[in-house]
């Protein structure tokens, strides 16, 4: 098919560090991550932030900040939602967001 669109010139590293942390009805849920390389030598370092709270064994609230920087760059999203699980293999998300 097209071999070529899997091909790089280079090395481009990834890692991802995550927690999960629970506490009764909330949790917290840290990412933190560095993309290395793509066509130059700068590096991007990501990182999430979420607190969830379980209202009942189906419904569930949540707010969430996820960004994106550089040494002189910087993107920050933010985000807000309900969760239904319809069932373990099912969960149906309502959300907003917002960005710079």
């Amino acid at each position: 098919m097209y071999p070529h669109a899997y091909h790089s010139d280079y090395l481009s590293p990834k890692f991802t560090f995550c927690t999960l942390n629970l506490v009764k009805k909330f949790a917290l849920a840290v990412g933190l991550g560095l993309d290395y390389g793509r066509k130059h030598l700068n590096s991007t370092t990501v990182y999430v932030l979420n607190l969830a709270y379980t209202i009942s064994d189906q419904w569930g609230l949540f707010i969430e900040i996820y960004a994106s920087f550089t040494e002189d760059y910087f993107e920050d999203h933010w985000d807000a939602g309900l969760s239904y699980l319809v069932n373990k293999n099912l969960q149906i998300v309502l959300y907003r967001g917002l960005s710079k």
